[in-house]
Parts: structure tokens; C-alpha cells; sequence
């Protein structure tokens, strides 16, 4: 039976609404701006630096310093302490609150590799959203900010694809990674009523109380 859903998705594509309107539905934890919490506070940094390496690969010239640094018995290029939290720890750490929440169940998951995460596990379905790019561009300038470029989506999908290849060694929008692959066009109501259906979840939805 299907207690986690994790849901990748393309930049401006709702996705993140159709996750949280997917725990809304299920009565389940999203898990989603709680992960860049938990992981700031436990690696004693600001929220700001979390969210900054989410979902990214460090630089090739940090990675490069980083090899110095760890190689060299001097250590004279070793990273400063505001330098010590990088991409590399951000997804060890991320990867763990993956498993940890879906050790729990009865949870959404946002992103973040976590279909790669969680592959190997029956509870698990994947969903992948992804949408038309003038559709895209409307929801995000709607919805993020006016000032979004196709450019910026793009670059940010790119962002994504390159940290799953990275620690995962697989393609981000590969077919076989996911269960459902659903193009948010269709409304954001029509992909969660879907995404419950194929999970099989439509008998465990909260039953709603009479008046």
C-alpha cells in the first residue's frame, strides 16, 4: 500500500501546489520548506544558505578547492567556516530526511531526487509534473514573481537535472523513474484527483464529516 508520494516536477509547472494539495487531500505531512528547516537547524546554519545550495551542484572551482584542500597535508586552501556547508553536505543531509520521512509514511515529498531516493521502495509512488513553457512562464510570473524569465525556468530545470545526475547518476525526467507523468495543463485539480486515483489512495481519503 502506498504511504509515500513523492512529486518532481518541472520549474513553474505547480507542482509544488499540486503537492500540497495532495497532503491537504490525504490528511498527510508535506515535505517540502520543513526539509530546508530541519536541515539548517541541525547543520547549524541559516535557513538562507540551505535554500541557497537546494537542489544544486557546488561550482567546479569550489569542488576543485575542496579537493586541494582535503588532499593538501598543509591545508593552506582548506575552506573557511562560512564555506564549510556546501552542495555535496546539503544533499547527504537531505537524503537522510527523505528516508526518514518515509520511514514515518503517510507523506508528500517535493523534489530533491527523492523518486531516485526512495526507487527501491513498494510504498512509494512517483509522480513527475510537467507543463507547457507559455503556460509555465504565466504561473510563474503569477504565482513567484512578474520578473521571471523562460531563460531563469530553464536554467533552474537544468539546476535540477545536473543534482540528480550528480548524486544519483540517472536523468531527472527519465520515464522510468515515475509512475505517473502528468502535464499540469490539464489543472492543477484534474493531477491530484489522477495522482490519487493511480496511487490507488481514493478509498483512504478523509472521510468528510456530515453537517
Amino acid at each position: 500500500m502506498v504511504r509515500v508520494i513523492t512529486v518532481e516536477r518541472e520549474y513553474g509547472s505547480a507542482g509544488v501546489e499540486i503537492a500540497t494539495r495532495l497532503a491537504e487531500r490525504l490528511g498527510w505531512e508535506l515535505v517540502d520548506q520543513a526539509l530546508v528547516k530541519k536541515v539548517a537547524e541541525e547543520c547549524h546554519v541559516e535557513s538562507s544558505e540551505v535554500e541557497s545550495r537546494d537542489e544544486r551542484c557546488d561550482p567546479w572551482y569550489h569542488r576543485l578547492t575542496k579537493a586541494f584542500s582535503q588532499g593538501a597535508p598543509e591545508r593552506t586552501l582548506a575552506p573557511s567556516s562560512s564555506e564549510a556547508f556546501d552542495c555535496e553536505q546539503m544533499a547527504a543531509h537531505v537524503r537522510r530526511v527523505i528516508e526518514e520521512a518515509a520511514d514515518r509514511g503517510n507523506c508528500v515529498i517535493v523534489g530533491r531526487g527523492a523518486s531516485c531516493v526512495l526507487s527501491s521502495r513498494m510504498d512509494a509512488f512517483h509522480i513527475f509534473v510537467y507543463g507547457c513553457r507559455k503556460e509555465k512562464l504565466e504561473y510563474a510570473r503569477t504565482h513567484v514573481s512578474p520578473e521571471i524569465t523562460a531563460e531563469k525556468m530553464e536554467q533552474i530545470d537544468r539546476e535540477r537535472a545536473a543534482y540528480v545526475r550528480k548524486y544519483f547518476g540517472l536523468d531527472w525526467d527519465n520515464r522510468k523513474l515515475y509512475d505517473l507523468m502528468v502535464n499540469s495543463a490539464v489543472g492543477v485539480d484534474a493531477v491530484v484527483n489522477a495522482a490519487i486515483d493511480a496511487a490507488g489512495l481514493a478509498s483512504r481519503l478523509p472521510q468528510m464529516q456530515s453537517a
